[in-house]
């Protein structure tokens, strides 16, 4: 089984709906896919339509969804947990903070993906912080595999080049991912109840299919 955790330095980055969509695509490609949760937000187990409510919420308990994509909470160990599960990919929502959940989920991660949207003077600076976390955690002294953009707004090239190239002045051009556009359907897929799949614009699509095939290159 593959894991690919997903971090970024701040709230708001669009981590859960890069978590689902993901999740979902991949699951779209014939791949059985898990989705652990490991911070306390509980969008992605409603988004994820499983048929149990917030109260009924059993932690460690794997739920399925009308999705193709499963889901769990853990509440023990996570390498523990993860040791019992039998899925292509597991996607770990990982939180900002170093709490237990966050170190054990970088630990777990075979590619550890980075959320960032591009808007911050200091958003390189935070990232590099981020990263001397990740590496604190994984073996080899490897910190950040894939940087992705995210809610990135076509209108707004000047400072989006700057911070791209700030960047890859710092991790390499190669660590980073094609951008994911800013789009108020994708911002109302959550309500929904639906994926970037069943959006009308190509261009999403084919963007979110990119973001597929690097992760699956690199895993």
């Amino acid at each position: 089984m593959r894991t690919v955790g997903l971090v970024s330095w701040e709230s708001g980055t669009g981590q859960n709906t890069v978590a689902v969509n993901l999740a979902m695509g991949l699951a779209r490609r014939s791949k059985r896919v898990i989705l652990v949760n490991l911070n306390h937000n509980m969008r992605i187990f409603h988004w994820l339509r499983t048929g149990a409510s917030e109260e009924e919420l059993s932690f460690d308990q794997i739920y399925s969804s009308s999705s193709g994509v499963d889901f769990v909470y853990p509440v023990t160990g996570l390498e523990l947990t993860l040791e019992k599960l039998a899925y292509d990919y597991a996607i770990l929502n990982i939180g900002g903070d170093d709490t237990y959940f966050c170190e054990q989920g970088v630990r777990c991660s075979d590619l550890v993906v980075a959320c960032t949207r591009l808007q911050s003077p200091v958003e390189c600076h935070q990232l590099l912080d981020l990263q001397s976390s990740v590496k604190r955690y994984r073996q080899d002294d490897r910190g950040i595999d894939l940087l992705l953009p995210v809610q990135i707004h076509s209108g707004e090239w000047k400072i989006n080049s700057q911070r791209l190239f700030e960047l890859a002045e710092a991790f390499g051009e190669e660590r980073i991912a094609d951008l994911l556009p800013h789009c108020e359907r994708i911002h109302d897929l959550f309500l929904q109840k639906h994926s970037v799949w069943n959006l009308s614009q190509p261009s999403i699509i084919d963007a979110f299919n990119r973001m597929l095939e690097r992760v699956e290159q690199l895993t």
